[in-house]
């Protein structure tokens, strides 16, 4: 496990300082996708966060 630690704009500034240990790690999409407009909903659906979602719920 990795402290992590955001840097948005600055990202290509920090990632340059030599004492700093920069890693990039791949994550799954799922796992932090945020739904921001109607467009994105088919996209969602056919990359498999819809089911992902769908499975982590339990429906009657």
């Amino acid at each position: 496990i990795f402290p992590v630690a955001q840097w948005e704009k600055l990202w290509g500034d920090m990632s340059a300082i030599p004492e700093l240990d920069c890693r990039f790690l791949i994550v799954s999409r799922r796992r932090g996708q945020q739904l921001k407009d109607v467009a994105q909903l088919d996209g969602w659906l056919r990359d498999g966060s819809a089911a992902y979602v769908d499975s982590l719920c339990e429906w009657e």
